[in-house]
Protein backbone atom coordinates (compact mmCIF):
# COMPACT_ATOMS: atom_id res chain seq x y z
CA UNK A 1 0.00 0.00 0.00
CA UNK A 2 1.17 3.69 -0.64
CA UNK A 3 0.15 5.54 2.72
CA UNK A 4 0.33 9.15 2.68
CA UNK A 5 -1.88 9.99 5.21
CA UNK A 6 -1.87 6.81 7.70
CA UNK A 7 -2.85 8.64 11.00
CA UNK A 8 -6.11 10.82 10.60
CA UNK A 9 -8.34 12.78 13.21
CA UNK A 10 -11.88 13.77 13.01
CA UNK A 11 -14.07 15.53 15.38
CA UNK A 12 -17.26 16.43 15.86
CA UNK A 13 -16.82 20.33 16.50
CA UNK A 14 -15.71 22.35 13.74
CA UNK A 15 -14.34 25.09 15.87
CA UNK A 16 -11.83 22.34 17.26
CA UNK A 17 -8.83 21.24 15.52
CA UNK A 18 -7.33 17.63 16.99
CA UNK A 19 -3.93 17.48 15.59
CA UNK A 20 -1.16 14.79 16.54
CA UNK A 21 1.20 12.04 15.29
CA UNK A 22 2.90 8.46 15.63
CA UNK A 23 5.93 6.29 16.64
CA UNK A 24 6.68 3.01 17.41
CA UNK A 25 8.25 1.97 20.98
CA UNK A 26 10.74 -0.57 22.16
CA UNK A 27 7.96 -2.67 22.61
CA UNK A 28 6.51 -2.77 18.92
CA UNK A 29 3.86 -0.16 19.97
CA UNK A 30 2.52 2.56 18.05
CA UNK A 31 1.87 5.10 20.31
CA UNK A 32 -0.46 8.01 19.16
CA UNK A 33 0.06 11.95 20.71
CA UNK A 34 -3.25 13.54 19.72
CA UNK A 35 -3.44 17.21 21.12
CA UNK A 36 -6.72 19.65 21.11
CA UNK A 37 -5.18 22.82 19.06
CA UNK A 38 -4.68 25.61 21.40
CA UNK A 39 -6.63 28.69 20.29
CA UNK A 40 -7.05 31.54 22.90
CA UNK A 41 -9.78 33.18 20.54
CA UNK A 42 -12.09 30.03 21.41
CA UNK A 43 -14.77 30.04 24.22
CA UNK A 44 -14.81 28.46 27.27
CA UNK A 45 -18.00 26.92 26.80
CA UNK A 46 -15.91 24.40 24.57
CA UNK A 47 -15.56 21.61 26.53
CA UNK A 48 -14.22 17.76 25.56
CA UNK A 49 -13.97 16.97 21.52
CA UNK A 50 -15.23 13.58 20.84
CA UNK A 51 -12.69 12.38 17.90
CA UNK A 52 -12.62 9.32 16.10
CA UNK A 53 -8.54 8.23 15.13
CA UNK A 54 -8.42 6.46 12.03
CA UNK A 55 -5.31 4.42 10.78
CA UNK A 56 -3.66 2.63 8.23
CA UNK A 57 -2.59 -0.27 9.82
CA UNK A 58 -2.66 -4.11 8.62
CA UNK A 59 -5.41 -6.08 9.05
CA UNK A 60 -6.43 -7.51 12.51
CA UNK A 61 -7.91 -7.07 15.88
CA UNK A 62 -6.08 -4.26 18.21
CA UNK A 63 -5.89 -2.81 21.31
CA UNK A 64 -5.51 0.46 21.93
CA UNK A 65 -4.59 1.87 25.66
CA UNK A 66 -5.59 5.37 26.97
CA UNK A 67 -1.91 5.89 28.83
CA UNK A 68 -3.55 8.80 30.44
CA UNK A 69 -6.49 7.71 32.00
CA UNK A 70 -5.43 3.57 31.97
CA UNK A 71 -8.53 2.74 30.16
CA UNK A 72 -8.39 0.11 26.78
CA UNK A 73 -10.55 -0.76 24.17
CA UNK A 74 -10.78 -2.73 21.12
CA UNK A 75 -10.94 -1.95 17.09
CA UNK A 76 -10.77 -3.90 13.97
CA UNK A 77 -8.96 -2.63 10.71
CA UNK A 78 -10.43 -4.20 7.98
CA UNK A 79 -8.90 -3.86 4.16
CA UNK A 80 -5.97 -1.58 5.79
CA UNK A 81 -8.35 0.75 8.00
CA UNK A 82 -9.50 1.28 11.63
CA UNK A 83 -9.58 3.13 14.05
CA UNK A 84 -11.29 4.23 17.94
CA UNK A 85 -13.52 7.35 19.62
CA UNK A 86 -11.94 8.96 22.66
CA UNK A 87 -12.35 12.19 24.02
CA UNK A 88 -10.31 14.44 24.43
CA UNK A 89 -10.33 17.34 26.94
CA UNK A 90 -10.42 21.49 26.13
CA UNK A 91 -6.57 22.20 25.04
CA UNK A 92 -5.41 18.77 26.40
CA UNK A 93 -3.28 15.51 24.97
CA UNK A 94 -4.15 11.94 24.94
CA UNK A 95 -1.76 9.45 24.63
CA UNK A 96 -2.72 5.88 23.24
CA UNK A 97 -0.59 2.80 22.76
CA UNK A 98 -1.79 0.24 20.14
CA UNK A 99 -1.04 -3.20 20.30
CA UNK A 100 -2.24 -5.82 17.37
CA UNK A 101 -3.63 -8.79 19.09
CA UNK A 102 -1.97 -11.95 18.02
CA UNK A 103 -3.64 -15.05 17.27
CA UNK A 104 -2.61 -17.99 19.97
Amino acid sequence: MNYHHPLTFTDKDPDAQITGYGFYDQKDRLIVVASDRVDFNDTAARKAVATHVELQLANGHYTVQDLMHNTTQGFDVVNGVGGFDTTIARWDTGVYAISHDVAA
